[in-house]
């Protein structure tokens, strides 16, 4: 058994944010390592082992490219840091990557009105909006992961930056469970945010209902809107966003439960029953 841990995101780039994670990757070849001792000694750990960071690398994912530039040695076996070396980008992979996260943005089309509801928003575009610039970015060989130096070089001026760290504040507030000053200002900021990224407007509104029957396959976002269907009293499992909060470490079980709801809800809705809240 052999594994390697890495730290990644702002607390190994030196631009920590006191509001941000630690991002802690564990690379195992071979058996795995003892994984929930080494979670009680560094906290959320993102586990892969060596055959799916090389599947990654194959398919020119951009997270090994995150991997080999931000990445920083923690513990464990270093030769495994090779595996990140002469890393080919997909063109292809990354213009589809880009495809699909602008048709989820203009997807989601409302959210819950509450003020959970409205951090969820920031939050979710947040990620999404951070996602789009990083592959943008790539496609000009660009592979910076910080949030703002990603944001200068995708070309944006500073009251435009200051606009898209109002999202990143979103995120910071929904997950610590916290809120922010003139939550009623979230729908202006989201869809100036939209516009200055993917350079159309996006439309969002105060309260609606999942249409069910469009979530076609287990995949991150259709996670998210599960999670507003939760906030929005659609569906009642707390242990769901519990579990979304470690997503990687959850993959499979996340899959699993994201598939049983989905079609629960579309079974529930072609014989027009309402499930139990």
């Amino acid at each position: 058994m052999s594994f390697v841990l890495i730290e990644c995101g702002s607390s190994a780039r030196g631009d920590f944010n006191p509001e941000s994670d630690r991002d802690i990757v564990c690379i195992w070849k071979e058996s795995k390592p003892d994984f929930e001792s080494l979670k009680k000694s560094f906290g959320d750990i993102a586990f892969y082992s060596e055959k799916t960071i090389s599947k990654m690398k194959n398919k020119g994912s951009l997270f090994i490219a995150h991997l080999g530039v931000d990445g920083k040695h923690l513990l464990g076996d270093r030769t495994l840091l090779s595996i990140f070396k002469d890393f080919e980008p997909n063109t292809k992979a990354t213009q589809k990557n880009i495809m699909e996260t602008e048709s989820f943005i203009k997807s989601i089309e409302w959210f819950p009105y509450t003020d959970r509801g409205a951090l969820w928003l920031l939050d979710v575009l947040y990620v999404a909006l951070r996602n789009y610039i990083f592959c943008k970015n790539s496609l000009d060989e660009i592979y910076i992961f910080g949030y703002e130096k990603a944001l200068k070089a995708f070309g944006l001026a500073q009251i435009d930056i200051e606009l898209m760290l109002k999202l990143r504040d979103g995120k910071y507030a929904y997950r610590k469970g916290t809120t922010l000053k003139n939550l009623t200002a979230t729908r202006d900021i989201a869809e100036l945010a939209c516009k200055k990224i993917l350079k159309s407007q996006v439309r969002f509104r105060e309260g609606g209902s999942t249409k069910w029957d469009t979530l076609n396959k287990s995949s991150y976002w259709t996670e998210r809107l599960i999670e507003r269907a939760i906030l929005n009293n659609e569906h009642a499992d707390s242990e769901f966003i519990d579990i979304l909060k470690s997503h990687q470490y959850n993959k499979q079980l996340l899959k699993s439960k994201t598939l049983k709801i989905v079609e629960s809800h579309k079974k529930n809705q072609n014989n027009n029953i309402t499930p139990p809240i």
